[in-house]
């Protein structure tokens, strides 16, 4: 029980960090959205656009990563099989960083 009193705390930090920097991924989102809808001068460019989306699927995808490790921990109880499942989700989240970032 202890261990996972612990874990409250920088869960609860981690929520409120992502929550505040939310606003700025989902804006980025409705600019890209807006601007893919929209017809006439004053539309947003096609590189801003996929900027919004580049901007939210990499918050999406670093504040899943605390997330499902707090998750994991509060649902299993095992810190170190929920490390090592964290890892893995860790090396395919920068796997699919690094794909978004190619400018092959």
């Amino acid at each position: 029980m202890p261990q996972l009193l612990t874990l409250h705390l920088p869960a609860l930090a981690s929520f409120v960090l992502f929550w505040m920097t939310g606003g700025y991924a989902v804006k980025k989102l409705v600019i890209a959205i807006e601007g893919s809808t929209e017809f006439g001068q004053g539309t947003t460019s096609k590189l801003r656009r996929l900027k919004g989306y580049g901007v939210f699927a990499t918050w999406a995808i670093l504040a899943t990563l605390p997330a499902s490790f707090f998750a994991d921990v509060g649902v299993h109880g095992d810190t170190d099989a929920a490390v090592r499942r964290f890892l893995d989700r860790l090396e395919v989240a920068v796997f699919v960083l690094e794909a978004m970032g190619d400018d092959d």
